[in-house]
């Protein structure tokens, strides 16, 4: 979770050794272990650190192979060992107490860019090869960590932190207005590449970047290849690697003394804290809850779980939050409009967490790595695996007393009535009429409402819905130095659970609730998904008057007409959407100044 700022001067004077410390102090809320900066005649980098204590622990310094090749990062390998031993014996013991980002630069000397292919976990990086005057950064295959650039007419700016780029100030801040366009139809940006700002962009996850003698280029690295199907003896041999794969995600996500784990009373994240509870480090649970303003069952459920795995739990209760509460009041403004009106309340659960660690573990992936595609029953009977079907609805029907639902009721329903049709929402009625014909906004949205979410993994997985979610977590948007670890997507996790049948095991989660008999209480084990049935955002809109009379700021006319949001009523959650001009409007009054 360590800050890092890279500038690299293509044609120009050299770096501006004042202005790179003013640039990585602005880091020190990401790491405040460590402040260092390291130049040649070309380049310049800035690290911020943060030590989470681990096993293979990070000088405070930038990390060096010689005088002429260095790398700043925020990163965390998954597999060292297997890593480890790619190299030559006599390589590997020095190599076994490397900290992360110095394998990062052994595996460069060894392999060269190639080395992207073999490294797994979570990371984002800028390697200086002074000798080939060459930079070479990347971004981890799922994109949990943020990664940022931008040419200048002097060079090139990187860093893992937005508003550190847009310091510098050769860096334009004009606006992106497809990317804000894009906010406001679907609340969150579809190109992964863009960001809030014209002049910056966004590493992609899975890719790689090469800037050299003023020449950039972009690369995919990374292609999920989930492996050939595995077949085990019998169905506990498939639990049991589950299980062992499972704890190795989780035990290389545990890297400090205190461990905590964001944990709602559902299934996954309370497997995920049952499954730390056998580690070394002393675990916390944390759970936002509502007592009162609407129907919550997380409360009985995380405390039932907690008291059954013998670990504290502290509550966040958010009953009495208003909408957009104390988020104008932020030591560091969100660098990006953020479609939340409620986002006083994960920050806050951020600031408790982080009075206990600065490392998190969430239960966030559980649905997408046991995504079941519609009518798979008629898929696998399309293919020919009439054999493997019925061997697991029968194993299904052994594992969980009850017929699999495998869809086959809804795919006869399709062939005699027609694909379902999907009904649009209502496009937004107060978008700027220039803003929608100059980016054709009503056909983007159109053409958005007709595409279908990838309906099981690993195209659930590839969704940039991902990313985005990650970057929610990144102290560069709550300003909270806690590394938030997300052990269900840890690919080795990934690649067995694909290469596994859908039926019985991805069936409602056949394969993890079986993993967490006797782990979890059996009415964790068995109780359905439960979302939220009551939106809190709708209850709150009652009291919120003022939502309905704000005045915009200078520059929200670009892109919204004001007098054309239609008044917001209680309980209306169709309407939601129409809180995401308020939204750009209070970040433009911040970015910008004005009104809001």
């Amino acid at each position: 979770m360590s800050g890092f700022i890279g500038i690299v001067s293509a044609s120009g004077p050299p770096v501006d050794p004042a202005l790179l410390m003013a640039l990585s102090k602005s880091l020190v809320f990401r790491g405040p272990d460590g402040l260092s900066t390291h130049f040649d005649d070309m380049a310049g980098f800035g690290l911020s650190l943060l030590q989470n204590k681990s096993g293979y622990p990070q000088k405070n310094s930038i990390p060096k192979l010689d005088e002429h090749t260095w790398i700043v990062s925020d990163a965390r390998l998954d597999s060292r060992t297997e890593v480890i031993a790619r190299f030559e014996r006599d390589e590997q013991r020095p190599l076994n107490t490397a900290s992360d980002p110095e394998l990062i630069l052994h595996c460069y000397r060894r392999w060269g860019d190639s080395c992207l292919a073999g490294l797994t976990g979570d990371f984002s990086f800028a390697l200086w090869d002074g000798t080939r005057k060459r930079l070479l950064c990347a971004r981890d295959p799922l994109g949990v960590k943020p990664f940022f650039f931008t040419l200048t007419p002097g060079g090139f700016i990187c860093s893992n932190t937005l508003e550190c780029v847009r310091a510098h100030p050769e860096v334009s801040g004009s606006l992106d207005d497809l990317a804000l366009a894009d906010f406001l139809l679907f609340g969150a940006m579809q190109d992964p590449s863009a960001t809030a700002f014209a002049a910056i962009k966004r590493l992609p996850p899975g890719h790689s970047l090469v800037y050299e003698m003023g020449d950039l280029q972009i690369r995919r690295y990374w292609q999920p290849d989930w492996g050939e199907p595995l077949k085990y003896r019998h169905p506990s041999d498939t639990v049991e690697h589950f299980r062992e794969v499972l704890q190795q995600a989780v035990a290389d996500r545990v890297t400090s003394p205190q461990t905590a784990v964001l944990m709602s009373g559902g299934l996954d994240s309370t497997a995920v804290a049952a499954t730390a509870r056998g580690t070394q480090s002393h675990i916390k649970a944390f759970t936002v809850v509502y007592d009162r303003l609407i129907p919550d069952e997380e409360r009985y459920y995380s405390g039932e779980a907690a008291a059954f795995l013998s670990v504290p739990v502290e509550y966040l209760t958010a009953d009495e939050y208003k909408l957009y509460e104390d988020v104008e009041d932020l030591e560091r403004p969100t660098p990006e409009p953020v479609d939340a009106p409620l986002a006083a309340i994960f920050f806050d659960h951020m600031r408790q967490v982080r009075n206990f660690s600065s490392v998190a573990l969430s239960g966030q992936g559980g649905d997408a790595i046991f995504a079941i595609p519609t009518g798979l029953g008629i898929q696998m009977l399309g293919s020919g695996q009439l054999r493997q079907l019925t061997s697991g609805a029968w194993h299904y029907l052994r594992l969980r007393r009850r017929i699999p639902p495998l869809g086959f009721r809804g795919s006869l329903e399709r062939v005699f009535s027609g694909p379902a049709r999907r009904v649009p929402s209502d496009y937004p009625p107060w978008l700027n009429p220039e803003l929608e014909s100059r980016l054709g906004l009503r056909e983007r949205w159109f053409l958005h409402q007709k595409k279908g979410e990838p309906l099981a993994a690993p195209g659930v997985l590839l969704n940039p819905f991902w990313p985005a979610l990650f970057e929610g977590y990144d102290p560069g948007v709550t300003g909270v130095p806690v590394e938030v670890r997300h052990p269900l997507l840890d690919l080795r996790l990934v690649r067995l659970c694909m290469s596994l049948s859908p039926v019985p095991w991805w069936i409602d989660k056949t394969l993890l609730r079986v993993a967490m008999q006797g782990r979890l209480p059996a009415s964790i084990c068995l109780r359905p998904k439960a979302p939220v049935v009551v939106d809190p955002v709708a209850v709150r809109l009652p009291g919120s008057g003022w939502l309905n009379t704000w005045e915009p700021s200078s520059r929200l006319h670009e892109f919204v007409i004001r007098d054309r949001i239609p008044s917001l009523c209680a309980n209306d959650t169709a309407q939601s959407w129409n809180l995401r001009p308020l939204a750009l409007n209070r970040w433009l009054g911040r970015v910008h100044g004005g009104a809001a």
